[in-house]
């Protein structure tokens, strides 16, 4: 009997700092991920997928060589592409694939090594400028978009190699705050009002460098900006999926959701990630 008939394409949609537990289909109770949800519903949902490293470059590394990390992750450890080291990338564009890249993670950059086995390979840093009078850097709204816009682009543009594409956005990584709806969907007392750009920052901070711990009420307002975060990208996603499926370049597609790490929100006394 003939086998399955593989997918002509591959798009690879990474979302920075995605936890699993806060995932709908993986048993969270809230509904964050909608589109992910039903893509799993369609496919296949891997409950065992473990990052390599609590950190974007120590797992990027990882996932984009199939290979475990020389050393266990440890505080200020660096991880580069080697030139020794053959790429995801590298193997579609041998094996005659279209290939394009477009990072909204600065570390993700070509500087890393990460553009090799690209043709093209796009950053688009998702923080603005630091300001004077800020202790944060604000994030830029506009950068996710934008490179979904550049990899729609590039894809509709492929019309005789089967391609490959890679898209890593910065989200829901922090800062969590999202454009509205989102930032209070999951805190309709809060709809309607003018967000804190940088309040979730400001309770992470104090835990990690003062060792102050986050009151309950605390605690909620970032579990709850994280998941509006979720369901923001979620969303940006679902565009993004619909527009392709629009000029037809899904049809023969393999759509593959991952994150590089998961977040800590207090589980074990941290926030965020890279500090276990």
């Amino acid at each position: 009997t003939e086998g399955p008939t593989l997918p002509r394409n591959c798009i690879v949609i990474l979302l920075d700092a995605l936890d699993a537990g806060h995932v709908s289909h993986l048993g969270y109770p809230r509904e964050t991920s909608p589109t992910i949800d039903a893509l799993a519903r369609q496919g296949v949902s891997f409950a065992n997928a473990y990052a390599q490293c609590p950190n974007t470059l120590g797992s990027t590394v990882s996932f984009m060589t199939g290979r475990y990390l020389p050393q266990p992750h440890t505080e200020g450890a660096e991880y580069t592409l080697g030139a020794d080291q053959t790429t995801l990338a590298e193997l579609f564009q041998r094996s005659g694939f279209a290939t394009a890249g477009y990072s909204e993670n600065p570390y993700v950059h070509p500087s890393g090594g990460f553009d090799r086995g690209f043709s093209e390979f796009q950053v688009r840093s998702a923080l603005q400028p630091r300001q004077e009078d800020k202790k944060f850097r604000p994030r830029d709204e506009s950068a996710g978009p934008a490179l979904l816009t550049m990899a729609a682009q590039w894809i509709a543009a492929q019309d005789t190699s089967p391609w490959f594409c890679y898209v890593h956005l910065l989200r829901p990584h922090d800062p969590y705050i999202s454009p509205a709806p989102y930032w209070s969907q999951f805190r309709p007392g809060d709809a309607g009002a003018t967000p804190d750009p940088d309040r979730d920052l400001e309770i992470m901070w104090k835990r990690r460098w003062r060792n102050v711990e986050p009151t309950p009420d605390e605690l909620q307002y970032v579990i709850d900006v994280y998941d509006g975060s979720i369901q923001y990208v979620d969303t940006l996603v679902s565009q993004f999926l619909g527009q392709l499926q629009s000029i037809g370049k899904l049809d023969d597609t393999l759509i593959v959701i991952m994150s590089d790490h998961g977040e800590a929100l207090m589980q074990h006394g941290v926030f965020k990630h890279n500090t276990t």
